[in-house]
């Protein structure tokens, strides 16, 4: 092939001809008359949105045109919602759920995932969704009472309720029962620490399923970890009434005691679950605190 040199094109000729093309302009995906939303700016009103190479370009009042257009009419345009807890992060078919829900980051933080390093690895480059964990507690606790605990799924709550994954991962039910050792206690703190190295998302504390077993004790270790890393811990609170001694409040209160002396943060999940129809009072005692 001859190849023939030609003068420079000058900057107005190119901007003549982009203008001349056909969809010269156009983006890869616009989405057009939705009412779009916005948290973290509080922009919420219907307008039209570009998006290119994956990335928002352009949020217009006038409608848009791309290789690719919907039309959005009564329906809202928000970022993908997060779910701080989810139990089947890693299960492909709840991925697809997730996302048909408008969720695209579900995060596993109540009971958390234990080890973490081999629950990221499980996922990394395969997942349909953003995904993450916080360092389980429980899964810790069950390793600790029953060194044969070897999970494949990561998360103890899925071998708990699996018959097949029980049996595989050799689950036993001692980390929800059994009051720990002194020396229990301080292996169960270190092997906390070292999983948040790993990338751990804060600390599940689900004291809800092992009420009878967890000391304060351990819980004051998990939000001393909790603040010394400026993480959170994720509370599914001990007991599930109204009356003493054994009120859901009480186990807010204990976290947040705990909160108040070493720092880091606390979500509490599900708190009417546990503190019933004391939650407005419950709530009440997070908002002052």
């Amino acid at each position: 092939m001859k190849h023939v040199n030609l003068p420079p094109i000058k900057k107005s000729m190119v901007a003549l001809l982009m203008a001349m093309a056909p969809n010269a302009f156009a983006y890869d995906l616009v989405i057009n008359n939705g009412r779009v939303m916005d948290p973290e700016t509080g922009f919420d009103q219907v307008a039209h949105v570009a998006i290119e190479d994956g990335k928002i370009v352009e949020i217009s009042k006038n409608a848009l045109e791309g290789d690719k257009a919907i039309d959005a009419k009564g329906m809202v345009v928000a970022p993908g919602f997060i779910d701080t807890h989810s139990h089947v992060v890693a299960m492909p078919i709840m991925q697809k759920l997730h996302l048909r829900n408008g969720v695209t980051t579900p995060l596993a933080l109540e009971v958390g995932a234990y080890p973490v390093a081999d629950w990221y690895q499980r996922l990394e480059g395969r997942s349909q969704t953003n995904f993450g964990a916080s360092v389980s507690a429980a899964g810790i606790r069950t390793k600790v009472f029953n060194d044969g605990y070897n999970t494949r799924t990561g998360t103890v709550i899925n071998d708990i309720f699996d018959e097949e994954e029980k049996k595989e991962s050799g689950f036993s039910a001692d980390a929800l029962t059994k009051i720990a050792t002194a020396e229990q206690i301080k292996r169960i703190t270190e092997m906390v620490d070292a999983e948040l190295k790993e990338g751990g998302l804060g600390i599940g504390t689900p004291v809800g399923y092992m009420s009878k077993a967890t000391t304060t004790e351990e819980t004051k270790e998990w939000q001393r970890l909790a603040g010394k890393y400026g993480v959170a811990t994720y509370l599914h609170g001990r007991f599930s009434s109204e009356l003493p001694p054994t009120s859901g409040v009480l186990s807010i209160q204990e976290m947040l005691s705990s909160v108040g002396i070493y720092g880091g943060g606390l979500l509490v999940q599900h708190m009417h679950q546990q503190t019933l129809n004391e939650t407005p009072e419950a709530l009440k005692m997070l908002d002052d605190a």
